[in-house]
């Protein structure tokens, strides 16, 4: 509802001129008198089962804002109550003077960065915002850009049953969704509170799709249309969304790496977090290098001093017990290092004097620092893997990042590579996803593991 100027507002809010109004809410200027400052006043613009989800977002929006607390660029909530004569609720918000739209314009990536970083200051935070689309952005009359709207935000680890709309939530059910559906991941249609911030990833890179094509990468007319057409592409029955650079040849090709990445459907092939995500956008845009981006806990890392601080050569095998060691240090932020790695579990089936030589071993594949595209496995000593096995071609087997996915491609060996039991034909490019075998020998292989199958792993 609109309310008329000069009414008083939770006993201190002075209701000025309409800013501004959408469907659900509308937004006043107001002068909190018992603080001296101006708010930006929304109130839900009607009552009864709006008012219930627009009480659910205010709470919400709320706790959000604490978390939070007050860092550049985002827009918080400062207070709420309800309206005299239970007439509904409002929200006293920061105001952002001379607020306007985000537009990308001409020479995007500047902004588009900071969009993303924007994103990355609330996944350090641990909050994901699940509405993640330009709309949500504002750019103040400085040129600040602000990342706003957190009533769909939660905490990442928090009970599902602290999250206010986790119940009833319908892609049928009109003003039931968490987000928006052009810009929503696989798990956001069917498990909401249980997103990360891969899920806001997802976001990010449709509005990276559409700045590069134009168009969305998952489209249709209602948000059960949209969710069927994720669906048919997963299950591969319908074609992906096209490449960006078969629209925009001129895109740099770590660009639309980055974006394809970013939109795929399952989330473990998604950059871990904004941060990751942001990183990518300035290296392929030829931006300035960003400041550091990970945590001890104690201080913040450069990406070199993490790397090193994981504590083994990332292109040979690592030892278990390294691998504890260096979860013990960085606890979840080595998901974050390995998200983008090829991660291969070593079986070896017949020990030689009671001793499995490779067993437990876990090779890993990270295009991290220098970026590492393709792992050669082979008995040659110059391989990224070297397996010194007689059995084992000195050349045996290359696994390449393509897209947002790994393809391992046998190399013509002499005693050929099994893929789940089947042959792997030489030359051919057979995609590779957790809990795939790679039979390398007649008693070694290699397992792809996910996180959870190497946390299992490492006991």
């Amino acid at each position: 509802m609109k309310l008329a100027p000069g009414l008083l507002v939770g006993g201190r809010y002075r209701v000025g001129p309409l800013l501004g109004e959408g469907g659900a809410a509308v937004v006043h200027r107001a002068r909190d008198e018992r603080l001296a400052i101006d708010v930006a006043l929304k109130v839900a613009r009607s009552h009864e089962a709006d008012q219930e989800a627009f009480g659910a977002r205010v709470r919400r929006e709320a706790r959000i804002g604490f978390v939070l607390g007050k860092q550049p660029g985002i827009v918080r909530c400062l207070d709420w109550g309800a309206l005299d004569g239970d007439e509904g609720l409002f929200m006293a918000l920061e105001l952002i003077e001379g607020a306007r739209p985000l537009e990308l314009g001409a020479a995007p990536w500047p902004t588009l960065l900071t969009a993303v970083e924007r994103v990355a200051a609330c996944h350090r935070k641990g909050v994901v915002h699940r509405d993640v689309k330009p709309q949500n952005f504002l750019v103040a009359g400085d040129g600040t850009i602000y990342l706003t709207d957190f009533g769909s935000a939660r905490l990442v680890g928090a009970p599902k049953a602290d999250d206010d709309a986790a119940p009833d939530v319908s892609v049928t059910a009109p003003g039931t969704l968490l987000g928006t559906p052009l810009f929503m991941s696989p798990e956001q249609f069917r498990d909401p509170a249980g997103v990360d911030p891969r899920a806001d990833v997802f976001s990010l890179g449709v509005m990276l799709y559409h700045l590069l094509t134009g168009k969305f990468p998952f489209r249709g007319s209602s948000a059960l249309e949209i969710m069927s057409n994720q669906v048919l592409v997963e299950a591969g029955v319908a074609p992906a969304p096209a490449a960006p650079r078969t629209v925009r040849p001129e895109a740099p090709e770590a660009l639309e790496r980055l974006c394809l990445e970013a939109i795929a459907l399952t989330r473990d092939e998604r950059p871990a977090d904004a941060d990751a995500f942001a990183e990518r956008l300035a290296a392929a845009t030829g931006q300035a290098p960003r400041a550091p981006l990970w945590t001890t806990g104690r201080r913040r890392l450069t990406r070199d001093e993490f790397v090193a601080s994981l504590g083994v050569d990332p292109s040979r095998f690592a030892h278990p017990d390294e691998l504890r060691a260096a979860l013990r240090r960085l606890g979840p932020r080595l998901r974050d290092l390995l998200a983008p790695a090829v991660v291969l579990l070593v079986r070896d089936e017949r020990p030689v004097g009671g001793v499995t030589r490779y067993a437990g071993r876990v090779a890993l594949g990270l295009p991290l620092v220098p970026r590492v595209e393709r792992v050669t496995v082979g008995r040659a000593p110059d391989c990224d893997l070297t397996l010194d096995l007689v059995t084992v071609s000195k050349l045996h087997l290359v696994l390449e990042r393509e897209g947002g996915r790994w393809v391992a491609i046998e190399m013509g060996s002499s005693n050929g590579t099994t893929f789940n039991g089947g042959r792997l034909e030489p030359g051919c490019r057979q995609p590779v996803a957790d809990g795939d075998e790679l039979r390398v020998s007649d008693h070694v292989s290699l397992v792809v593991a996910g996180w959870e199958r190497l946390l299992a792993h490492l006991g």
